[in-house]
């Protein structure tokens, strides 16, 4: 808008240009034909009255009458109100019009014929003040219009982003706001009735739709880890005691059998079978050995270090795992405790029931330092233990 108005601005200058300079040689045209007679008869005060006439005229600064000779007869300056006293340029006369325009001023000779076929001139010196207070004028127009029209746009933007701006960038901080936190519960305001409110309903209808899928997604993920966890608890622990099982056993005996090689420490493997369990069982029925096997079971627990683990390898057979053994004897301190704690009697319901366990001991590096021969040297110490009247504990001796 301030380049249009510019462009404007400046064909209204060169225009008025050439209205002043029309303008002028229509006033220099009627003056040079009421002073024709003044000239013939060379009458310098009726030229003289004839220009002082040009007081009127705020923009003629200048003006002066010339005999066909050259010479002035007659003048006007605007600052003096006086004649010119010194010859004006006679250089400059031409038989045909003539004009000279620029910036400050616009000077114009017109020929003015003489019956007795001579031509007198007349001079014309106007200032362009005045063209320049219009355009001073019309630029202060075109300011304040530009002005008003740059409040207007304002007050129009401001209402266009209350309207829709807004709305839209607080549907993009509410999208960021999702998409950092994935909180798919977060909903816009759709209760517009336009286009964004649409916009902000088929947003909700999206993030109730991830929400869903979400929750749905979740939830598959809860019954995938249970049935995970259940088939580990399935794979690696004995159903009827909780301890871990014999696949449990030979991973974890496999892995302490390494970690004490590369530590250079020691660690041991017990061996356990109870002594008079068949008969139990046989006698007082399957459901009163399952109740013995899980009170040996929590005793057992009960004797053990914390770090050490105790497995049920299958049957009345268990077996317990000692880490960071710094003497070979604190495996038979512990094998000691055992037998004193299941020495004890097993109250089964109405039946006082009494079992023992023979124990074989081997140690790692001190008797193998493989998982497969540690296991059966502790097997063999065991049936060494039964051998020699049961209820005891044996260290393998090669």
């Amino acid at each position: 808008m301030l380049l249009v108005n510019l462009s404007l601005a400046s064909l209204g200058f060169f225009s008025s240009q050439q209205n002043s300079l029309h303008d002028t040689l229509i006033m220099a045209h009627i003056l040079g034909e009421n002073s024709r007679v003044a000239l013939v008869f060379e009458d310098q005060k009726a030229a003289q009255k004839l220009l002082q006439s040009l007081r009127f005229n705020p923009s003629i600064i200048q003006a002066a009458f010339y005999l066909p000779n050259g010479q002035l007869i007659a003048a006007y300056d605007k600052s003096t109100g006086l004649s010119i006293t010194t010859d004006a340029p006679v250089k400059s006369l031409r038989l045909a019009t003539t004009s000279t325009l620029s910036w400050q001023y616009l000077e114009v000779f017109e020929p003015i014929p003489l019956p007795n076929q001579s031509t007198g001139f007349i001079y014309l010196k106007v200032s362009l003040n005045a063209l320049y207070q219009r355009l001073l004028g019309f630029m202060g127009v075109v300011i304040l219009i530009v002005l008003a029209a740059l409040l207007a746009a304002l007050s129009l933007m401001d209402r266009l982003q209350q309207v829709i701006t807004r709305p839209l960038l607080e549907l993009t901080e509410l999208m960021h706001k999702v998409s950092e936190q994935h909180d798919y519960q977060l909903r816009a305001d759709s209760n517009r009735h336009d286009e964004i409110g649409q916009l902000a309903h088929g947003f909700n209808r999206m993030l109730g739709f991830v929400e869903r899928y979400e929750t749905g997604l979740k939830r598959k993920l809860r019954e995938h880890e249970n049935s995970n966890r259940h088939l580990n608890q399935l794979a690696h622990y004995d159903a009827l005691t909780g301890l871990p099982n014999r696949y449990y056993f030979n991973e974890h005996l496999e892995f302490i059998v390494k970690s004490t090689l590369a530590r250079q420490d020691r660690a041991g493997l017990m061996f356990i079978d109870l002594d008079g369990f068949k008969p139990i069982n046989d006698t007082l029925g399957h459901r009163m050995g399952d109740q013995l096997l899980r009170s040996v079971a929590r005793r057992l627990t009960a004797c053990l270090r914390t770090g050490d683990t105790v497995c049920r390898i299958g049957g009345d057979e268990f077996a317990i795992l000692l880490e960071n053994l710094t003497d070979p004897q604190h495996a038979g301190i512990i094998a000691e405790k055992i037998i004193q704690a299941l020495d004890k009697p097993f109250e089964l319901e109405s039946h006082e029931v009494h079992t023992r366990a023979s124990i074989g001991i081997s140690l790692c590096p001190d008797t193998a330092t493989e998982s497969a021969l540690l296991l059966h040297y502790a097997d063999t110490a065991m049936y060494q233990a039964k051998k020699n009247g049961k209820g005891r504990y044996e260290y393998f001796q090669p």
